[in-house]
């Protein structure tokens, strides 16, 4: 027996059990579906054999699957089973996009049971799930919306340095809380203090500045609290003991040491030269009449019985290597430290002679040094 007489035998046998033809179709009446007879190339399929039905599609190929093994009766299709290797491609929630993502010809449905949840879906900022499948959820996608503004108030003032639509307008200055957009421009001190992008916007032209030291007088707004001294106004150092507020903050002398009786001490100057093995501490005060020195760190004692002549006191320390920090103690309970700079061994530049009493010890070092110069040559 060939095999065209089994094919026919078997076409009898399935008409004889009651499905019947419709067209180009074979019925099926227990699965409701048409199965093509023509069965087209381009009919879907379900990922292992061709399905030739005329109601399924690629996301419900169940139905046509379940009424017939291709396999078995493809000969209605005119020849031997058409299988195929394509994926499988579902779209359960009919959204459009497929579980199976690009092999279907779509980006991949991370959630095929929610058609709300799809790569062409917009990420949601506020309930904690993945709406557009791009693996950031809420916040973290910079695509969200409706996400509150992230704001940095660092000086806690109100105002955001970040200055965007929902943090306000901007702080240009998130370290210092007097700066912000809700300040009132300040007169002279050359500082934008409202964030408004000027400088002293809206004050009055006149104001001088008479020494032209940057800062303009007190007397109608400025800082400036001495306008005929350049070396006085909010940017210079106070100096100890003269009895001058040099940097207009309203105190004198306030970089001074406390002493216990009052007036001023301090150390101006403490220098090690590494080439001749000395220190050269200078300093100042108001009271008292000798100072002591002493290494600030480990608080040996250096020089004692140091005169002080007038408002000011110096010593001369031979030393072989320089402290970090010196500490001079004056005999009226006043203290100061300083920190100590070296001179290098190539720098062979003197001390001014004007400077301290030792002009003759400097004048026989200078005399060593030219003796020794002589006898190298």
């Amino acid at each position: 027996m060939n095999f065209q007489t089994v094919k026919l035998m078997i076409a009898v046998l399935i008409l004889a059990a009651g499905f019947s033809w419709t067209g180009n179709a074979l019925a099926f009446p227990s699965f409701g579906n048409d199965v093509n007879t023509f069965c087209s190339q381009t009919q879907p399929f379900t990922g292992d054999c061709t399905l030739c039905h005329t109601t399924g599609s690629k996301s419900d190929p169940t139905s046509a699957k379940s009424a017939y093994k291709a396999n078995d009766l493809c000969f209605f299709c005119g020849g031997e089973p058409q299988c195929n290797t394509g994926p499988t491609c579902t779209d359960l929630d009919k959204d459009g996009f497929y579980a199976e993502g690009q092999a279907c010809g779509t980006m991949a449905d991370c959630d095929d049971s929610n058609p709300a949840i799809n790569p062409g879906a917009a990420e949601n900022c506020s309930d904690g799930i993945d709406n557009n499948c791009n693996g950031l959820i809420d916040s973290q996608d910079p695509a969200a919306v409706g996400c509150p503004a992230q704001c940095t108030d660092a000086d806690n003032d109100g105002f955001n340095v970040d200055g965007t639509a929902g943090c306000g307008p901007q702080d240009c200055d998130d370290q210092d809380a007097a700066i912000n957009p809700g300040t009132a421009e300040i007169c002279g001190d050359n500082i934008d203090n409202d964030c408004d992008g000027q400088v002293d916007e809206g004050c009055v032209s006149s104001c001088p500045d008479a020494d032209a030291d940057g800062y303009t007088d007190a007397a109608c707004g400025g800082a400036d609290c001495d306008d005929a001294e350049p070396l006085i106004n909010p940017g210079m150092k106070d100096l100890c003991g003269n009895g001058i507020d040099e940097n207009c903050n309203g105190l004198q002398d306030d970089v001074c040491a406390a002493c216990p009786g009052g007036g001023a001490f301090m150390v101006k100057k403490a220098r090690f030269d590494f080439k001749k093995g000395r220190l050269d501490v200078k300093g100042k005060a108001t009271v008292g009449s000798s100072v002591q020195i002493f290494d600030a760190e480990t608080g040996s004692l250096l020089a004692s019985g140091v005169p002080v002549k007038g408002d000011a006191w110096k010593a001369r320390i031979e030393l072989d290597e320089a402290p970090a920090r010196i500490s001079a103690k004056s005999d009226a309970g006043c203290q100061a430290e300083q920190d100590v700079t070296v001179k290098g061994r190539k720098d062979h530049d003197e001390d001014d002679p004007s400077d301290d009493d030792h002009g003759d010890d400097r004048g026989k070092d200078r005399g060593k040094d030219k003796g020794k110069k002589q006898h190298d040559d």
